[in-house]
């Protein structure tokens, strides 16, 4: 679908600079949603030592 909404987005203006800027927006918001995940290992799950 991505494709399909680049090419009536190129086929409306002419050009592909918003697509570019989509792209990069939707990268920076991914970003952005990603910054407070604290990952840690569970106790329950670590390897213990033989």
């Amino acid at each position: 679908m991505g494709v399909w909404l680049g090419g009536v987005a190129f086929d409306l203006t002419g050009h592909y600079d918003l697509v570019w800027y989509l792209g990069i927006l939707l990268g920076l918001a991914s970003a952005a949603l990603h910054l407070p995940i604290n990952d840690r290992t569970a106790p329950a799950f670590a390897l213990k030592p033989a």
